[in-house]
């Protein structure tokens, strides 16, 4: 729980609570936090940070400052870039949605180990498309999608990034108009997998994975992209 600068840390192998101060820099929690590593990340533009409830003595926050983020070609100014923090096959990742029209581009990056020279982490651009060109057969999501450019004051408000797939590098979650959207990037298309209640806004996600027993069969190369055993995403 973060009160001001403070952040409240309870222990469930000591039953106590413990406080750590934050910098006011290091206090912006517009975006989820995921685990990695033993650690609490969340993305605090233009940072990453990452905190360490076990190490609050030597060094508690740690910094992770990051290149600057390319800049999208026809990027609309003053207009925000919403982000999605998350982990995929053990792999820290970052996903960006830019307003660039006519385009409305989806960057995948990745953080990779820390840099020798520099000793911070370097955040590698892995991929980066247009979701308007990508297969989408529900009429809602497409119309939604393509007024995006025509209304950007407030069209982010109705398109979140939810989640990254736990295994699956080429899936990824959206909430668009109040759907759960399934972002497939290897067959570059959108499809709906649910609805979403009004009430929420479905922006903290949980992913769900079910150990695979009793032995795994080789996935068929034609096979869907969901592979290693079922997941799931609960909001």
């Amino acid at each position: 729980m973060l009160d001001g600068q403070v952040l409240q840390i309870y222990s469930s192998e000591t039953c106590v609570w413990y406080e750590h101060v934050l910098s006011p820099r290091e206090c912006n929690w517009s975006y989820e936090s995921v685990e990695f590593k033993g650690k609490l990340h969340w993305y605090n533009p233009p940072n990453i940070v990452a905190f360490d409830p076990f190490n609050l003595a030597e060094r508690g926050l740690i910094g992770r400052h990051p290149p600057e983020l390319e800049e999208a070609p026809n990027a609309i100014p003053n207009q925000p870039i919403i982000f999605c923090l998350g982990v995929c096959r053990g792999c820290l990742q970052l996903m960006s949605l830019a307003i660039c029209s006519p385009q409305l581009l989806l960057s995948i990056w990745e953080v990779k180990d820390e840099d020798h020279h520099t000793g911070k982490p370097v955040l590698t651009l892995n991929r980066r498309l247009d979701i308007k060109q990508m297969l989408c057969r529900d009429s809602c999501i497409t119309t939604t999608i393509n007024t995006l450019t025509s209304f950007y004051a407030v069209s982010l408000r109705v398109v979140r990034l939810l989640a990254f797939h736990p295994r699956c590098k080429h899936i990824l979650y959206f909430n668009i108009s109040n759907r759960l959207v399934v972002c497939n990037l290897q067959i570059q298309e959108l499809y709906v997998i649910g609805r979403v209640p009004t009430y929420c806004q479905a922006s903290n996600v949980f992913q769900l994975v079910h150990p695979l027993w009793p032995t795994p069969l080789p996935i068929p190369t034609h096979a869907s992209t969901y592979s290693d055993g079922p997941s799931y995403v609960v909001v």
